[in-house]
């Protein structure tokens, strides 16, 4: 009788032991969620600010009410086991400045118990922007067949991007540029149409009449600049704006 009794409190206890254990895995669980739960908090109203500024409060993108893929929050300097202080309420997230891709400052605050902390956020937003497929020299004139689009972070792309082939078709590169290189403003300008010491046609329009003769380009320009050109004619040097490829106009 003394084992049977021994042996049904052995079972007693060792139940208790399981729901012990059971209450303890679950507050672990909690825990876990509430300490993981704060980077989700941020990242989602975050997601959503930057949804709302790109594409407009009142654009159909907007009205589902969920970011798109083509963005994400990354904590800079903050390893992954790090909690934030306890708070009982849901903490207040105040951004330092609007708003941007790449680096942001995140002000994330309580109010029970009061407390306030900064943090530095890297927001990557991915578009499809214009690279170079290959190799091209100085003043090369940029075509179809030298670009390819790519999806690439422009948060890292502070000197700008081009989003369209269309937009720097046909214009001039200044320096030589490696395949790959995701092209941005400060590497491109407009073609020059006129070059130092080129034959010129210069055409003179008044009401009624037009008159083209040949002169010399006493200097370079792109189309809408204004050059100093020589009449080859009379040797009268006279300012002229260039208009198309070889031929300036005297206003």
């Amino acid at each position: 009788m003394t084992v049977n009794i021994h042996n049904k409190k052995s079972i007693v206890e060792n139940r208790q032991l399981v729901r012990l254990f059971i209450a303890f895995l679950l507050l672990s669980l909690v825990s876990v969620s509430r300490a993981d739960g704060w980077r989700t908090q941020i990242e989602q109203d975050l997601l959503m600010r930057w949804h709302k500024l790109s594409q407009g409060h009142n654009s159909a993108a907007t009205a589902g009410n969920k970011p798109d893929n083509n963005s994400a929050v990354s904590f800079i300097g903050i390893g992954d086991d790090y909690q934030l202080p306890e708070c009982r309420h849901t903490p207040q997230i105040r951004l330092v400045k609007v708003l941007q891709p790449g680096r942001n400052g995140v002000e994330i605050s309580c109010g029970t118990p009061y407390w306030k902390q900064h943090m530095a956020i890297q927001l990557q937003v991915y578009r499809q922007v214009v690279v170079l497929s290959q190799l091209v020299r100085r003043d090369d004139l940029l075509s179809s067949q030298h670009l390819h689009q790519s999806r690439q972070d422009i948060g890292s792309l502070s000197k700008g991007f081009y989003q369209s082939p269309d937009q720097v078709i046909g214009l001039q590169v200044k320096r030589a540029l490696r395949p790959g290189t995701i092209l941005s403003p400060d590497m491109l300008e407009l073609p020059e149409l006129v070059r130092r010491g080129q034959f010129v046609a210069i055409r003179i329009e008044r009401p009624g009449i037009q008159v083209e003769m040949e002169g010399t380009a006493m200097g370079s320009g792109h189309q809408g600049e204004r050059i100093r050109v020589r009449n080859n004619q009379s040797g009268k040097i006279i300012s002229a704006t260039i208009v198309a490829r070889g031929l300036v106009q005297v206003e």
